[in-house]
């Protein structure tokens, strides 16, 4: 896969995560978050079952189950501590703690596999830092505390940045439909295992119609699309690059929450948003060289 299809790969990725946020803000104020959680991946899991399982057997009986166990492992913990995070801190301070993954990323692709990191890329990440701080509202409400919910979205953060570089290197033994599989089974035993220790946790009846699809949406085209398109981007670019571009996430976020639920960004905010697109068209361009 060329450079050029993988980054639009991770930006098709990070679209469909934007408008995800929004509509599951709407979903968890009528269903809780555990029941929503095991609803999504049972519906990911039984869909690939579907339409992937025949393709699936062979495959996995093709390629080796161990190299996939680490990404799918990660991205299964990295949901659940994210979740319970927000539950326990404010959640503009988790949102800016997991997109530590960017910081994270290289870090762990260097220690696993002394991949290097160019120093040219360093003023571009501690600008998007700065960019993130200002979207996610931190540089405005502060965080006045480090408590368990802070440490559990560092977790968060450091798990998503895992899963990056140990997705990469599972790429190279198997395929992106075969780690998404592999994911998506992981995530759905690690939540309904979650949820079965919060009371509620398997409660579908507050659900109506219109939670039921927005789960649907967050099961087939986050979990399923997203996975795949994540996993099919690192077969042409580093897993630190994806991390990056994953960024604009946030951004799109902002802009999906606007349109649905009606909230503003305040300047700082759109400040951050601002500098996380520079940061973008900069590393597109350092890429390039």
């Amino acid at each position: 896969m060329s450079a050029r299809i993988a980054v639009i790969c991770v930006l098709a990725q990070s679209l469909i995560y934007g408008f995800g946020d929004p509509i599951s803000k709407f979903a968890f104020a009528i269903l809780p978050v555990y029941p929503a959680l095991a609803g999504r991946y049972i519906i990911a899991s039984l869909a690939l079952l579907i339409f992937a399982g025949k393709p699936l057997y062979h495959k996995f009986r093709q390629y080796p189950v161990k190299p996939l166990l680490l990404p799918s492992i990660a991205i299964g913990l990295a949901y659940l501590v994210g979740n319970l995070a927000i539950s326990l801190t404010a959640a503009t301070t988790v949102a800016f703690l997991c997109s530590l993954a960017i910081v994270f990323t290289p870090i762990l692709a260097f220690i696993a596999y002394r991949t290097p990191y160019s120093w040219k890329h360093l003023p571009v990440l501690g600008m998007m830092l700065i960019g993130l701080y200002c979207l996610c509202g931190v540089a405005e409400n502060g965080i006045s505390s480090f408590g368990l919910g802070e440490v559990f979205s560092l977790l968060s953060g450091f798990m998503i940045a895992a899963s990056l570089v140990f997705g990469q290197s599972a790429i190279a033994k198997a395929d992106p439909l075969a780690l998404t599989a592999t994911q998506t089974f992981a995530t759905t035993i690690i939540t309904l295992i979650a949820a079965a220790f919060v009371p509620g946790g398997y409660d579908f009846s507050p659900a109506t119609p219109m939670v039921w699809a927005i789960v649907a949406y967050l099961g087939l085209a986050c979990t399923i699309g997203g996975y795949l398109l994540q996993n099919a981007a690192l077969e042409g670019i580093s897993s630190s690059t994806v991390a990056l571009i994953q960024c604009i996430c946030p951004v799109l976020t902002a802009l999906f929450s606007f349109l649905i639920l009606g909230e503003t960004l305040t300047t700082i905010g759109l400040i951050g948003a601002t500098l996380i697109l520079l940061c973008l068209i900069a590393e597109t361009l350092l890429q390039q060289k």
